[in-house]
């Protein structure tokens, strides 16, 4: 699989993630609301972002093994 891209930084109280389309799925399991102005995924709760953070991680292993 091809190198992809993501961020989540957290700016005036919320958390904000770029994420490839067809990964998505990450962040809208993990909650994050998508504001189409922006193009980013959002959210506003730590527990959102470390579930967020969980299931990148999650998909990386698997894409290592």
């Amino acid at each position: 699989m091809d190198k992809q891209l993501i961020s989540l930084n957290f700016e005036s109280g919320v958390y904000i993630c770029k994420i490839p389309f067809d990964l998505k799925y990450l962040a809208k399991d993990s909650r994050f609301g998508w504001t189409p102005a922006t193009k980013t995924w959002n959210s506003s709760s730590n527990l959102h972002a470390l579930n967020l953070k969980d299931a990148i991680l999650e998909s990386i292993e698997e894409d290592n093994t």
